[in-house]
């Protein structure tokens, strides 16, 4: 008995100092500052926002799956109206919206990286959501690809491509004070602080 009490005294001790380092592996994120994700990736969150409708014409549009609303700036051709009810893209579910995520990613490894994470928001610590989109675009001009296999970035290139993503959230996580964060790469943002 003397035994199996000093067992469980050891493994005790033993989890209690090795949970701390499990614990620290996810750090706490800013929008706009840039982290390296180990040796492998350099990444930058340039925007969080929730959203009803987002822009859904692809192209080399610079709003694209960006939130939408009547105060965005339109083509000359339609009104922001018009432009919703064409272009908009909306959940099928009525109960849910976007959270809409974009950022930046440069391969800083020795090796291939492929990006294609959407994160995961996490709501009253432990309701998890990461069901929804991911697309890229190699630069400014160029077109955004929706692809989920990702991009490919190769070693020694160094060049920072921009990728953009939704995730489907309830609408209720917005209707209180819980806990509300996205996580990325090893970095939490703390969607409450972030988005007002």
């Amino acid at each position: 008995m003397k035994k199996k009490i000093k067992i469980v005294i050891a493994l005790v001790i033993i989890i209690a100092i090795i949970l701390p380092f499990f614990n620290s592996r996810i750090k706490e994120g800013q929008v706009g500052e840039t982290y390296n994700w180990g040796d492998y990736l350099e990444v930058t969150v340039t925007s969080l926002e929730f959203a009803e409708v987002i822009d859904g014409w692809g192209g080399a549009n610079d709003n694209f799956w960006k939130p939408l609303t009547t105060d965005v700036q339109i083509h000359d051709r339609w009104t922001p109206e018009q432009y919703i009810i064409e272009h908009g893209l909306k959940p099928t579910d009525s109960d849910k919206i976007f959270l809409c995520i974009s950022y930046t990613a440069k391969n800083v490894s020795k090796n291939n990286q492929t990006v294609k994470s959407i994160g995961t928001v996490d709501y009253d610590d432990g309701y998890e959501y990461n069901e929804g989109g991911f697309s890229f675009r190699k630069n400014e001009d160029a077109v955004w690809s929706e692809n989920s296999s990702g991009l490919v970035l190769e070693q020694l290139k160094g060049n920072e491509y921009e990728f953009r993503a939704y995730i489907f959230v309830p609408k209720e996580v917005l209707e209180t004070d819980k806990p509300l964060t996205y996580t990325l790469y090893g970095r939490e943002y703390d969607l409450r602080a972030i988005v007002k």
